[in-house]
């Protein structure tokens, strides 16, 4: 009996998490630095993301993670953002830790092991942490027991730099 009522359980949290992938209108994230046009000048151009072409010198965990052709690296750092918000939603809190806690946490080691799961096209690294599209782990600071910011280090694979990406 409780492993169907896990099992339907964990049934109904992926078709929530689904519908929110689905349902959810949210204004698009911009780098941190950027500044936004006056509500009567057009839009600029979203920025492309050109793929990379080979590793750096120097990386930890290689290879990276291969870019998502249909995915741009704001709506991966949204889809991370869902799946705290889904683990939260049903365990009443977000997960805590580090990245790799964190990433263990959304895979089942949790008090319900409950499984979020990661979210399509997000990979870990040999560390156990996810990592963005070009293979850097994904940092999250906890704000709150409801709140947490997520941050990806963008192209140049450095945190706290103009090219990051984040999302409360």
């Amino acid at each position: 009996m409780n492993r169907r009522f896990l099992l339907l359980f964990s049934l109904l949290a992926v078709v929530c998490v689904l519908v929110l992938l689905f349902t959810q209108v949210t204004a698009p994230l911009m780098p941190i630095g950027a500044k936004s046009a006056p509500n009567n000048a057009p839009a600029a151009p979203a920025p492309t993301v050109a793929p990379i072409s080979g590793p750096p010198a120097v990386l930890p965990d290689p290879p990276l993670a291969t870019p998502s052709v249909t995915q741009t690296p704001e709506q991966e750092l949204q889809q991370v953002s869902f799946s705290i918000e889904s683990f939260r939603k049903s365990l009443g809190a977000n997960p805590v830790g580090a990245n790799a806690e964190i990433t263990q946490s959304l895979l089942g080691d949790n008090d319900k092991k409950l499984q979020i799961g990661l979210p399509d096209g997000v990979k870990q690294n040999a560390a156990g942490e996810m990592v963005d599209r070009w293979g850097t782990p994904y940092f999250f600071h906890q704000q709150s027991a409801t709140e947490m910011e997520i941050r990806s280090a963008g192209p140049d694979r450095k945190l706290w730099t103009d090219d990051d990406l984040q999302i409360k």
